[in-house]
């Protein structure tokens, strides 16, 4: 019997629902344009319908003269917000609190004149984001594999993690870390909502033939959800929506599970988890033969 399970724990954090929030109140009140820089979220249904609403978002602050700037919930380097304050644009920071976290830790160990290890996707905004705070002294590291090519550190050194990265990957650059760096300090700053997400995950995917993450390509916490679910299961698919679901995922699959990135929305769960059982009813669902 075809069975679709949708994970423990799906779909939009805290630190996403806050920022929608404040974008809608903004928009709301502001009589000039409202630009977001770089995109609210990582996902382009979301993007979307703020587009419609003339709420776009820009890549650079040299694309707003006037008017109100929202800063995305991946963050920024303190010196955007010291350009975008000499511009006269009205701020609004809908910065996750947990991306905030990292920010105040690195700063910490900064202080105390420590030189960060940052695991993270060097090109992903919230990374950049904490690199702004000293970029001379901070390195960013994608992976263990990276880890041979480090150069000498006379610092001390800590290690901190970008919100969204992979909890099994985190222990991984610890482990590889020490047995480098054996005074390394350690701060593990993997948001609560990635960990609840990755540990469903690790959960259902043995017990399904098939596993659908929703979720776009460029959101990191997707990416991860993915990359777990492969582990056990292989036929594990990412997608931003139903039109990149292919009939013959299906051909042979009892269980299905579902989960979605924390900038998914819950309406475009519900249209997948619908399609799927509409495919398998069209194409799969044997046919009762009357005489």
């Amino acid at each position: 019997m075809f069975k679709i399970i949708l994970a423990e724990t799906w779909g939009f954090c805290f630190g996403v629902e806050r920022a929608l929030r404040v974008v809608e109140k903004t928009s709301e009140k502001s009589e000039g344009p409202v630009k977001i820089l770089n995109k609210i979220v990582h996902n382009a249904s979301i993007v979307k319908k703020l587009e419609e609403r003339s709420i776009t978002s820009i890549k650079d602050l040299s694309e707003i003269e006037h008017g109100t700037l929202v800063i995305s919930a991946h963050g920024v380097a303190p010196q955007v917000k010291d350009e975008a304050t000499k511009k006269g644009l009205n701020i609004v920071d809908t910065t996750c609190p947990l991306v905030t976290r990292i920010h105040k830790a690195t700063q910490q160990f900064l202080d105390k004149g420590y030189t960060v290890i940052l695991y993270g996707d060097k090109s992903h905004n919230e990374v950049k984001g904490v690199v702004g705070l000293a970029p001379d002294r901070i390195i960013v590291a994608n992976g263990p594999e990276e880890i041979d090519n480090l150069p000498v550190i006379d610092d001390p050194l800590a290690l901190v993690s970008q919100s969204t990265q992979s909890l099994e990957g985190f222990d991984l650059m610890e482990q590889k870390l020490k047995e480098k760096y054996p005074n390394l300090e350690v701060e593990n700053t993997i948001c609560e909502p990635t960990v609840k997400r990755q540990e469903a995950i690790a959960k259902l995917a043995p017990e399904v033939d098939m596993l659908i993450v929703v979720g776009s390509t460029i959101s990191s916490n997707s990416q991860r959800l993915l990359e777990l679910a492969l582990k056990y299961c292989p036929k594990s698919y990412l997608i931003d929506g139903v039109e990149q679901i292919k009939i013959e995922w299906l051909k042979g699959i009892e269980k299905v599970g579902v989960t979605a990135g924390a900038s998914t929305p819950a309406y475009l769960v519900k249209d997948v988890i619908e399609s799927l059982y509409q495919i398998y009813e069209k194409h799969y669902l044997p046919k009762t033969v009357t005489i």
